[in-house]
């Protein structure tokens, strides 16, 4: 079985990932106004 920091370590790893996704998405989105991106 896994550690639990193992497991820790993936899941960051995982939501390091969507974040990158989604905020490049929303650069996409919102090249023109970049407003929202501040938010994050």
């Amino acid at each position: 079985m896994l550690r639990p920091l193992a497991i820790i370590e993936i899941a960051r790893e995982i939501i390091a990932d969507i974040y990158g996704v989604i905020k490049k998405e929303l650069l996409k989105s919102v090249s023109a106004d970049p407003a929202p991106l501040n938010a994050l």
